[in-house]
C-alpha cells in the first residue's frame, strides 16, 4: 500500500453557477475566526484560469477551495502534506475536514451541495499513478474512509482513464441524506 500524501476530496455544489469570487470573503473570515481545522494562511483568486482552482483558502497543512476542474464546481478540501496514516485514514480525515468546511460556509448565498457524489482524487502520480492495480489497492481504502465518516459508501467509479491525469474516482453517496445530516451536525457542533 502505497504512503499517501496530497489527497483531495470534493462535494460537488448543486448549482454550476455559483460565482467563486463569493468565497473570498468567506475565506477570509475563516483566517479570522480560525474557523475550519488547520493554520490557514492567505486566500487567492484564481476564478480567470478555466476549470481551475477558482479561489483558494491556502493553508499549512492542506487546502481548501471553491473548486471549478472538470467545468463543475465543488467546494475541496485537499491535505497536502505527507500526513501519518492508512490511505483510510487520511480519506476520513480530509472528508472531516471538508464536511467542516461545508457546513461553515453555509453563509455563502447560493452555496448548495449535490450530496450524491464525492470526488476523490491522488495527487501524486508517483506513489498513485492513474491504473487499474491503483484502483484495486485503493479503492477499498477509500470506501471504507468515506464509510469511517458517513456510516456507508457506494460504487467507485474512475473519473478518467488517461494515465497521465491523477487517480481519482467518484464515490456514489448512497444516502444523499448522510452528508445532509453530518453537515447539520457539524454546523450545530
Amino acid at each position: 500500500m502505497p504512503r499517501l500524501q496530497r489527497i483531495s476530496i470534493t462535494l460537488p455544489l448543486a448549482d454550476p453557477g455559483v460565482d467563486p469570487e463569493s468565497l473570498v470573503p468567506v475565506f477570509h473570515d475563516w483566517i479570522r475566526r480560525d474557523a475550519v481545522d488547520g493554520l490557514l494562511l492567505d486566500v487567492a483568486r484564481y476564478a480567470h484560469v478555466h476549470h481551475g482552482p477558482g479561489v483558494l483558502l491556502i493553508g499549512h497543512h492542506g487546502d481548501y477551495s471553491l473548486d471549478t476542474a472538470r467545468g463543475r464546481p465543488g467546494l475541496r478540501y485537499t491535505l497536502k502534506h505527507d500526513a501519518p496514516g492508512t490511505p483510510r485514514e487520511l480519506v476520513a480525515r480530509s472528508l472531516q475536514r471538508l464536511l467542516g468546511a461545508a457546513a461553515e460556509a453555509a453563509e455563502a448565498p447560493g452555496l448548495t451541495y449535490d450530496a450524491g457524489e464525492l470526488i476523490v482524487q491522488v495527487l501524486d502520480r508517483l506513489r498513485a499513478p492513474n491504473t487499474p492495480d491503483t484502483l484495486a489497492a485503493l479503492g477499498p481504502e477509500i470506501a471504507a474512509g468515506v464509510a469511517d465518516v458517513l456510516g456507508d459508501a457506494g460504487d467507485i467509479t474512475v473519473l478518467d482513464e488517461d494515465p497521465r491525469a491523477p487517480f481519482a474516482v467518484r464515490v456514489a453517496v448512497p444516502d444523499p441524506a448522510l452528508i445532509e445530516e453530518r453537515l447539520a451536525g457539524v454546523a450545530t457542533a
